[in-house]
């Protein structure tokens, strides 16, 4: 019986951990409520897990670390699962965001090298930060409609990102949301972008094409630095930034018409060279 493996709240209704780390696979009960606080974490020889419609939430670290775990399915009754819940999950290849879930917490999935297929489903309002932080096997991602806000990093590190669409529902891209994804080769920046971070493709040295959909830039908050890149380097035991302003030569700017004179003064554009109109 799965309950003689799994450490349960006086209440029943928490699973808290388990009595041998070396498990397998595992059901969890029907009437469970809550995955709690690093309830599941270390189990490297978890392959699989079933988990009921009665939970609810999964907690902070809850499978953190799970190096053998390759899917889960996530049942629509969870809405809320915690940080760090499946970082370094280095097997993991795919997951399903329920509707349920509004917000993807911070460093859910950070780590997860192996991580192909991601279903992000129209209930979600946030992508977090560092959320998807060094999925190295990520190809591509559909962002649904229903996000408004991408965190620091969210996707830094993803190396194997080769488009990215950006829909019209985001209004807040954070500094380094895209950095260091090298295969990048296209990005889409719609219309209802009003700030975007510093740094937010550093390091994406495959860009070819940019689309910056927004028609008066008076209606963003752009950083300065945007689209500029850094580069870190140690020296003496000290960690020190310096800041590249090597043009985007290899990378079109493609813009609204008639707005091609605004984007060439604006600052968080001087990296690039060319600059084109869209085509309606």
């Amino acid at each position: 019986m799965d309950s003689d493996v799994l450490i349960f709240s006086e209440d029943g209704l928490t699973v808290t951990g388990v009595k041998d780390k070396e498990i397998e696979q595992v059901t969890i009960p029907a009437g469970v409520a809550i995955i709690g606080v690093d309830a599941f974490r270390d189990c490297t020889s978890l392959q699989s897990i079933n988990i009921p419609d009665s939970v609810n939430g999964i907690g902070f670290r809850a499978f953190s670390r799970c190096t053998s775990l390759q899917s889960i399915n996530i049942p629509n009754s969870v809405y809320y699962i915690g940080r760090e819940a499946f970082s370094d999950c280095t097997s993991l290849q795919r997951i399903d965001i329920p509707d349920s879930v509004y917000e993807i917490k911070e460093e859910t999935f950070i780590g997860c090298t192996s991580l192909i297929n991601i279903n992000i489903t129209k209930g979600v309002k946030i992508i977090g930060e560092a959320a998807f932080m060094g999925c190295s096997s990520l190809q591509n991602i559909d962002i649904p409609e229903s996000v408004s806000k991408i965190k620091v990093a969210a996707f830094k590190g993803c190396s194997s990102l080769q488009n990215i669409i950006i829909p019209n529902s985001v209004t807040i891209i954070e500094g380094e949301a895209f950095c260091e994804c090298t295969s990048l080769q296209s990005i889409i920046i719609p219309e209802s972008v009003s700030e975007i971070g510093s740094f937010f493709i550093n390091g994406c040295d495959s860009i070819r094409n940019v689309h910056f959909r927004v028609k008066n830039l008076d209606n963003v908050m752009i950083d300065d630095n945007a689209f500029g890149d850094y580069v870190v380097y140690h020296d003496v035991g000290r960690l020190y930034f310096s800041y590249d302003r090597k043009e985007k030569n290899n990378c079109i700017l493609f813009v609204p018409p008639g707005t091609s004179c605004e984007y060439r003064n604006h600052p968080a554009f001087r990296h690039f060279k060319q600059i084109e109109i869209e085509r309606q």
